[in-house]
């Protein structure tokens, strides 16, 4: 197991151009 690599991913994000994170594109995308 000396060459194993392990990837977590924890969270909820996103980029977009509504916004850069969760709270920010749900707001754009309920305020239009």
């Amino acid at each position: 197991m000396e060459n194993s690599k392990r990837v977590v991913v924890t969270g909820l994000g996103c980029v977009s151009p509504l916004g850069n994170n969760v709270e920010q594109s749900w707001y754009s995308c309920t305020m239009g």
